[in-house]
């Protein structure tokens, strides 16, 4: 019985050290739209280059809709190779 709550309590603090090995920070982007489809969203970023992120049910938005040249500011971070778009925040809604 000893061992098998040592045990657990060693496995338990792998998951956690796992889990916070894995964890990223959110990054932030700011630029305007350039065009949004069902699972995409270009931006086009201050520095003139453009950007695409993927957008599903999971992210959140402040507005109704997003038209093209409006200004956003986009919380992501990559997964899988692909940047995920979290949070998309009109900077001047309409």
């Amino acid at each position: 019985m000893k061992y098998l709550k040592i045990a657990m309590l060693a496995s338990l603090i792998l998951l956690l050290f796992i889990a916070f090995a894995n964890a990223q920070e959110l990054q932030s982007m700011t630029g305007a739209v350039v065009s949004k489809s069902l699972r995409h969203l270009i931006i086009r970023g201050q520095d003139g280059n453009e950007y695409t992120f993927r957008i599903g049910h999971n992210t959140v938005y402040n507005v109704g809709r997003l038209y093209g040249g409006d200004r956003v500011r986009i919380d992501y971070k990559k997964h899988k190779g692909v940047w995920v778009a979290y949070t998309v925040i009109a900077l001047r809604p309409r």
